[in-house]
């Protein structure tokens, strides 16, 4: 967002808005990840949350997950080279 204030005018209004959403994505995250940290806090939570790591279930899923997303974020950027030629 500060960016998006600095350069204002020599950006075009495509620009700004996607500085904009990325600023706001990026303050959602921040607030999960505050979340998160204040719920682990407790030390029976973070004891659970570490033994979660250890189960082999999970980290299957947890890496089936990756792999997903790795293709998705893959096909975004295509996806928004395509639309957004410059």
């Amino acid at each position: 967002m500060l960016l998006s204030i600095i350069f204002e005018k020599s950006l075009s209004k495509i620009m700004r808005e996607i500085m904009s959403w990325l600023s706001q994505c990026l303050l959602v995250l921040g607030a999960a990840r505050l979340v998160r940290s204040i719920r682990l806090s407790n030390c029976e939570r973070a004891q659970e949350y570490e033994n979660s790591f250890k189960d082999e279930r999970i980290a299957q899923i947890s890496n089936k997950a990756r792999a997903l997303t790795l293709v998705i974020s893959i096909y975004a950027q295509i996806a928004a080279g395509l639309i957004f030629k410059f």
